[in-house]
């Protein structure tokens, strides 16, 4: 409900403390890790493409992906990391080679790697 002193939306509608507000890296890595093993076949490859070690968003979300991978779906096979260095002609690179080097490969998962639209 906004507030009409200062127009702003109350971030705790029930009237608590407000929650945080955004993403939640470690979800995001494993739920991206419960869809691939879900539609890719069992044995496959996958690969991960990152921005930068630099940023613990992204490092939570590759460590969760592999979590889940690592207790629910051990059948995948986790490709050695990418990183792009948030450049987009790196990450473009970097995933051509990879699917012409690695014949199984069937899914990759990309976090924080630049692109434009």
């Amino acid at each position: 409900m906004p507030d009409r002193a200062s127009g702003r939306a109350d971030a705790a509608p029930c009237g608590g403390t407000p929650g945080p507000l955004g993403v939640d890296n470690r979800k995001m890595g494993r739920m991206v890790a419960w869809l691939l093993s879900r539609l890719c076949p069992a044995a496959s490859k996958v690969a991960l493409l990152l921005g930068s070690h630099r940023y613990l968003c992204q490092e939570q979300c590759e460590i969760s992906f592999r979590s889940y991978l690592r207790e629910a779906a051990p059948q995948f096979h986790v490709l050695e990391t990418l990183v792009s260095l948030e450049d987009p002609q790196l990450a473009q690179s970097a995933a051509l080679n990879c699917c012409t080097s690695t014949p199984t490969w069937r899914a990759s998962m990309s976090q924080g790697v630049a692109s434009r639209a």
